[in-house]
């Protein structure tokens, strides 16, 4: 019941759905890295279960996105489709000063990829880069005493 749950989409469960979605490609003999972005595209796992199973690899293409375009092709039809207050600030000259502001705002960094690189659905890969401060202390061991209970044995 679990798995009827599951594929029908009455049933929503994270975990689950990342085991069914690879399950769905080792049936469907799929990259999974191809099932992933149907996915990421449709929104519904039972809809591209159908699809790679019936129509192959065939059937997923009809669910991607068109590519090849350079990113500032992409980024121009993003800011035409989207408000600026919903996308995620970029930093198109002082990188310093645009990571300094993301900490400033609570953020622990920023993410900087790199544009070239293809895009793999779900996955964030060697292209990118996650660059946030690291908080060190210098320390000097003064003393130490021997644990006790489960620690015992221990300095």
């Amino acid at each position: 019941m679990l798995l009827a749950g599951l594929v029908s989409g009455e049933l929503r469960q994270g975990a689950q759905l990342g085991v069914l979605t690879d399950a769905v490609a080792k049936a469907a003999g799929l990259p999974l890295a191809d099932v992933r972005t149907a996915l990421m595209l449709t929104g519904s796992l039972p809809v591209v279960a159908v699809t790679a199973l019936t129509d192959g690899a065939a059937g997923l293409a009809a669910f991607r996105l068109q590519v090849g375009q350079p990113l500032s092709v992409r980024s121009l039809a993003l800011a035409r489709a989207v408000p600026e207050r919903w996308r995620a600030p970029r930093a198109a000259g002082d990188v310093e000063a645009f990571a300094a502001d993301a900490l400033a705002r609570g953020h622990e960094g920023v993410v900087v990829k790199d544009p070239a690189a293809p895009y793999d659905a779900g996955r964030r890969g060697g292209a990118w880069l996650k660059v946030k401060p690291v908080h060190t202390f210098d320390l000097l061991v003064l003393a130490a005493e021997w644990g006790h209970g489960r620690r015992r044995g221990r300095l």
